[in-house]
């Protein structure tokens, strides 16, 4: 369905001829994404394009489906999407924001379809990228040995660096102090203060989507610490293979 939704859009054609329109669309996807209940399953966003019956070819087919989604994103911030591919972008953007909201975790596919959506695809859901960027950082962290504060020292300190605003949490007290960045050579170099700055929204988008490939080399040094100490607790790529070389 959402194969022939993406060629068809390219194509310039509606994708919506046999539905009638976009909001039978997302009701009949949701439906066949098991999204249109609100009892939380456990599934990610991708795994519910594989047909387990058929896992290998269905795996291949969802991979091509993110590809292609992907590139309609990556056109529509460049204003190359046509009018159908617009409308079918914001239907899509709805159900990774569906998945979000009731799954209340940042799986692959809504880290994907939400961090490279231009706005106006979440125009229904103010704040959206805001949350999935702090939700998808606060995972890695606390999976990994972090502490969720810190965590957030980081998330909010690189959406204020983008211009956006990070969401209130009154249960989290963010710690002021510095964040701190090991280099090639293991030298902490510290990250520059937060400060708004101007991007396009393709190189806020990529930079956002990025951003979670620096965590293992981030060191948090809180006001009240005499020394830093490592954000997560997994050792760093490059540490790892010194280990193997040994």
């Amino acid at each position: 369905m959402v194969a022939d939704a993406l060629t068809t859009a390219a194509n310039g054609i509606s994708p919506y001829q046999q539905y009638g329109d976009s909001t039978t669309f997302r009701t009949t996807l949701l439906g066949k994404l098991h999204l249109d209940t609100p009892n939380k399953d456990g599934l990610g966003l991708m795994q519910r394009f594989v047909d387990e019956r058929h896992i290998i070819k269905s795996y291949k087919q969802s991979l091509t489906i993110l590809k292609d989604i992907s590139m309609l994103l990556s056109d529509a911030l460049d204003e190359q999407a046509n009018p159908q591919q617009e409308l079918l972008g914001a239907d899509l953007a709805a159900i990774a924001i569906r998945q979000f909201e009731r799954e209340k975790e940042v799986c692959p596919g809504v880290a994907m379809m939400i961090m490279l959506a231009p706005q106006r695809f979440l125009a229904d859901a103010p704040g959206m990228k805001e949350r999935v960027f702090e939700k998808g950082i606060d995972q890695v962290v606390t999976n990994n040995g972090g502490r969720l504060e810190e965590g957030r020292m980081f998330s909010h300190n690189i959406l204020n660096y983008v211009g956006l605003i990070p969401p209130e949490d009154d249960n989290v007290a963010v710690p002021s102090g510095k964040i701190l960045f090991e280099d090639e050579s293991g030298e902490l170099i510290e990250l520059p203060p937060i400060k708004a700055k101007t991007f396009s929204e393709r190189d806020k988008n990529e930079f956002l989507a990025s951003s979670e490939e620096f965590l293992e080399l981030l060191w948090i040094q809180k006001s009240e610490d005499s020394e830093p100490h490592k954000l997560i607790q997994i050792p760093s790529k490059r540490r790892r293979l010194r280990r193997l070389r040994r």
